[in-house]
C-alpha cells in the first residue's frame, strides 16, 4: 500500500492507474451488521437504507431467529433491499444450510449465501449449490484455493481478498471462470480500505457490493477525510496515490489504549 501511494504521488496518478486503470469511478457497496436480533437488525437496515445503500450483509449462525430477522429487515427497508447472508461457515453441514435456504425462499431479497459451511470441503459447496436457488459464494484469497473452487464448480461468485496486486490477479481468475466478485474486508481502517477501493475499481468483474465497512463501525478510521459514499457506492478517489492522508492527531490520540 505504501509503495502504491508513494509511486502514485511521485507520478501524479491515482493508485488504480498502477494496477491497469479503473473500470469505474465508483464501486458498489452494501451496509453491514454483526450477529443481531431481529429488532436491532431492522433498526440498522433502516439506517443503511437511509444512508443510500441498496443492501446489507449480516453475520449469523444456523440457530438464529431467521424468519423473524429477515422479515424484520424486509419490513424496515423494503422487499427490494438485498441481503447477503454470511455465517462464516457456521451452517456446519449441507443439510442444515439447504433446509434453511428453502425456508427462506419466501424472501426474494436474499441475494447470496457466503461461506455457509466449512470451506475445506468443496463437495459440500457443490451439493448446496445444486439444491438452492440463491447464489453461493466463497470468501477466498489464496489463488490455489480459487482455482480449486472453480474446478469443483463449488460456487457462483466470490468474495476475494489479497493485497492490491494479488486481488487483481484473483479477480482475473474469477473472471476467466465467468464469475462476478466483490472485495472483502476485515472491518479495517481508512488507509487499507482505500487500497481495497482502488483494487476493486481496477477489476472488470468486481461488480457485486463490496465490504467497505470500517468507517462506520470504528470510532475513528485514522484518516483525515473518510471514504466517500453516494447512493450505495464508494467513490474512487482521483487524487495521486491512495487519495487519503493519515490523521496524525488521531494517531497520537489512539496509539495508547
Amino acid at each position: 500500500m505504501a509503495l502504491f501511494d508513494l509511486a502514485g504521488k511521485a507520478l501524479g496518478v491515482p493508485a488504480h492507474y498502477l494496477l491497469g486503470g479503473a473500470f469505474r469511478t465508483r464501486v458498489k457497496a452494501d451496509f453491514w451488521i454483526g450477529q443481531q436480533n431481529p429488532e436491532d437488525a431492522a433498526r440498522n437496515a433502516r439506517k443503511g437504507k437511509g444512508r443510500g445503500f441498496g443492501g446489507i450483509k449480516l453475520k449469523c449462525a444456523i440457530d438464529d431467529p431467521w424468519v423473524e430477522r429477515i422479515a424484520a429487515i424486509s419490513e424496515a427497508a423494503g422487499p427490494d433491499f438485498r441481503i447477503t447472508i454470511d455465517p462464516n461457515e457456521r451452517f456446519y453441514r449441507p443439510h442444515e444450510a439447504i433446509a434453511l435456504a428453502r425456508e427462506l425462499e419466501r424472501f426474494p431479497n436474499v441475494e447470496v449465501y457466503e461461506d455457509p459451511v466449512p470451506k475445506w470441503n468443496l463437495d459440500w459447496y457443490t451439493q448446496i449449490r445444486a439444491a438452492v436457488n440463491v447464489p453461493v459464494a466463497l470468501h477466498l484469497s489464496n489463488p490455489h484455493a480459487i482455482v480449486n473452487a472453480i474446478k469443483a464448480e463449488a460456487c457462483d461468485c466470490m468474495n476475494l481478498g489479497g493485497g492490491m496486486v494479488q486481488f487483481v490477479r484473483n479477480a482475473a481468475l474469477a473472471e476467466a471462470a465467468g464469475m462476478a466478485c466483490w472485495h472483502g474486508s476485515g472491518v479495517d481502517l481508512g488507509i487499507l480500505e482505500h487500497s481495497y477501493l482502488h483494487a476493486a475499481a481496477a477489476c472488470r468483474n468486481c461488480v457485486m457490493a463490496s465490504d467497505f465497512v470500517g468507517s462506520w463501525v470504528r470510532e475513528d478510521d485514522l484518516i483525515v477525510e473518510p471514504l466517500r459514499f453516494e447512493n450505495g457506492y464508494a467513490l474512487v478517489p482521483d487524487k495521486p496515490g491512495l487519495g487519503c492522508e493519515l490523521d496524525l492527531a488521531a494517531l497520537e490520540k489512539y496509539q495508547i489504549a
